[in-house]
């Protein structure tokens, strides 16, 4: 099988991999599918005979610098990020003007399939995976990485059911280069905060947090809270309108799992929660049956720190009023 722009690795039946001094080949079984910049076949690797996925940037995108700069930057950080829910790159190819990205094979599948498939997903497995993904993410924030396309297509299945962001394709380094192509989809209509879509360039870690709302809210009621006819009105309802209420839309969701899901999805990032990890211990709290709370941990610290700073300044100007009534009467 020959695939188109992979020539010069072609090798008898198959599309056989190799490159420079590398030890192992792979073997080109499949196209399985395409992305926006890549499409995306199913390896095996000839040595050990395992599978992976191999993603090529698309012809048309190859010779463009901006998007070979974000192909390589996406495995670069997929390469360097060590978490057990995210996707692992194994390596990163360009050459004779193809670029190449070789990831781990998850053969469950993404989400978007499930979903798509009307597969039935429990609350506490949909809770589950968002929990994990959250952790995962909070990872990479911490090591500098927003990812910006969090979404069920982007979150696969192994083979024993744990499940990996793939796809850092968009994503954002803190204080790196920035890659400014304003014809280039930053994100996804339907999973992208108002903030991102106001301004692409200033989306950072709680946008994360709000995309992850969005994928909350979907597997819990199967389907997005915004969704019109076309990415412009879209984006418009998503900056602009209320999220339906998911109870209204499945009434087996408890009160305080909407609120949950809700506070993923304000319009107003401060009022979201302060980031992936806080997202996440929430949700690992309503699992657990831990009691609801009014406010998130970080909010809890907040005020318990300004209580404390009151009761400082309330001390000392009680001190204050002492030593003067003390010094008053001496003087009388």
């Amino acid at each position: 099988m020959e695939v188109t722009g992979l020539a010069y690795l072609v090798k008898g039946e198959m599309s056989e991999m190799r490159y420079g001094d590398h030890a192992n080949g792979y073997v080109i079984l499949s196209e399985i599918g395409e992305g926006g910049m890549s499409i995306v076949y199913l390896a095996r690797n000839r040595q050990h005979g395992n599978k992976v996925v191999v993603k090529q940037l698309k012809d048309q995108l190859a010779t463009d610098t901006e998007f070979v700069g974000r192909f390589r930057q996406a495995a670069t950080i997929m390469r360097e990020l060590r978490h057990p829910n995210l996707a692992s790159v194994i390596t990163y190819i360009e050459k004779s003007g193809d670029c190449l990205m070789v990831e781990e094979f998850l053969p469950g599948g993404s989400l978007a399939d499930l979903i798509d498939r009307g597969e039935t997903i429990s609350e506490h497995q949909a809770l589950s995976w968002c929990r994990d993904v959250l952790r995962a993410v909070d990872y990479a924030h911490q090591n500098g990485v927003v990812h910006r396309d969090l979404k069920p297509g982007n979150l696969m299945l192994d083979d024993h059911g744990t499940i990996k962001v793939t796809d850092f394709g968009i994503a954002k380094a803190f204080g790196g280069p920035r890659l400014t192509r304003t014809r280039a989809e930053m994100g996804t209509a339907a999973y992208m905060s108002p903030e991102q879509i106001r301004n692409p360039q200033k989306a950072y870690h709680l946008t994360d947090v709000y995309s992850m709302g969005v994928v909350l809210y979907e597997l819990l009621t199967l389907r997005v809270p915004f969704q019109r006819d076309s990415d412009f009105n879209t984006k418009q309802a998503v900056v602009k309108e209320p999220p339906p209420l998911p109870r209204d839309l499945n009434p087996n969701i408890s009160k305080e799992l909407e609120g949950i899901v809700l506070k993923a999805l304000r319009k107003d990032p401060s009022q979201r929660y302060g980031g992936c990890a806080e997202f996440a211990s929430r949700i690992d709290f309503y699992l657990k049956g831990v009691p609801p709370v009014t406010r998130g941990p970080a909010e809890w610290v907040r005020e318990r720190t300004w209580k404390a700073a009151l009761l400082v300044l309330v001390a000392v100007f009680a001190f204050l009023v002492f030593a003067l009534l003390v010094v008053l009467r001496a003087l009388t």
